[in-house]
């Protein structure tokens, strides 16, 4: 499971930037475009996938793998 999420840390990097993106506009478009923080919202949950995502996508492809 972790060489799996080693190789694939990108795509995974990408849909949670992706998903989050879209929970958060969900979140501003139900709430008639205002900011607000309430525990547990989309909103919230959005941007911390957005955060996660990035982090996971930063970095040189390949600089953690081992060499075959």
């Amino acid at each position: 499971m972790i060489k799996l999420l080693q190789n694939n840390r990108r795509w995974i990097g990408l849909a949670s930037v992706l998903g989050g993106t879209g929970l958060i506009l969900c979140h501003y478009i139900d709430y008639g475009y205002t900011a607000h923080f309430t525990m547990p919202d989309h909103g919230i949950v959005g941007m911390i996938l957005v955060i996660v995502g990035g982090f996971l996508g930063i970095g040189k492809p390949g600089a953690n793998t081992k060499p075959s």
